[in-house]
């Protein structure tokens, strides 16, 4: 894909949000966007093409990622409230943020990386169930650090909304 943004800072809105596999089979935490225009001197409005950023999880990883969820206000304790097949996960989508456009070269062309600004889509593997109890497993205890204990660990789906109200000790 050919870049059509400058290098520089945007202000995009997230159009969706979910867990996924990278390339390289780890977790990783993804959001769609949609340009709205760039944020420079003499700020130009551009149609609104997708662009998506990806945050893969790793132990090298976490820190990182769980600063950008903060930044974004996720207020959860486990990775399972950023999968919108989960019920009472926590939406991002419909928020406008700021992200930065950087243009690099991989494997000889050159193209566009995105990320939120304190700091190219595709086809999204979902991240299946045991895979994000083990993200919580091995880092979920970051996210109960900087936003407490206190939020619910959610229910997949598979449950009716009914089960699951007023059950915050839901073992999984």
């Amino acid at each position: 894909m050919p870049t059509y943004y400058a290098e520089g800072p945007y202000r995009a809105e997230i159009k969706e949000q979910g867990l996924s596999k990278s390339k390289n089979d780890n977790p990783q935490f993804f959001l769609k966007i949609a340009v709205l225009e760039s944020l420079d001197i003499n700020p130009i409005s551009y149609q609104q093409y997708e662009r998506t950023i990806f945050w893969t999880v790793t132990e090298k990883t976490i820190d990182f990622v769980v600063d950008k969820l903060a930044t974004l206000g996720f207020q959860g304790a486990s990775f399972r409230q950023l999968d919108p097949s989960h019920v009472g996960h926590q939406s991002f989508v419909g928020q406008e943020i700021e992200v930065y456009c950087k243009l690099e070269t991989y494997e000889g062309k050159e193209r566009e990386k995105w990320d939120l600004s304190f700091t190219g889509g595709g086809t999204q593997e979902p991240l299946d169930e045991s895979e994000a109890r083990k993200l919580d497993a091995l880092f979920g205890r970051k996210l109960k650090d900087k936003f407490g204990s206190s939020a619910p660990v959610m229910a997949p789906l598979s449950f009716e909304p009914s089960e699951v109200e007023g059950n915050d000790d839901i073992a999984f």
